[in-house]
């Protein structure tokens, strides 16, 4: 009875939703302010369009896989935004202004 309301669609849009909104803030804070690499965003969008064909497609397994593979997009994305935030802060690239 704890975690079945995880189960529910509504969550799971909900959830999703609001991760993606973080994330999406997260990028683009980093793009903006610090690196203006376009590699976390462009993670980010391939996250996304993951996300949305696992959410069309009906097939369980198909949606767990792609939602999977969103996730780890997602991660890899978070990773690099943090790497090239760090760099420029550490100044070991050149500022871009």
């Amino acid at each position: 009875m704890g975690l079945v309301f995880l189960t529910d669609e509504f969550y799971e849009f909900f959830l999703i939703g609001a991760s993606m909104m973080i994330a999406m803030f997260a990028m683009y804070n980093g793009y903006k302010k610090y690196h203006g690499k376009s590699l976390p965003a462009f993670l980010f969008i391939t996250t996304l369009i993951l996300f949305s064909i696992g959410f069309i497609i009906e097939n369980h397994s198909v949606e767990k896989i792609l939602h999977f593979l969103g996730t780890g997009s997602l991660i890899i994305a978070h990773y690099y935004n943090w790497k090239f935030t760090k760099d420029y802060k550490s100044c070991k690239i050149k500022q871009r202004h």
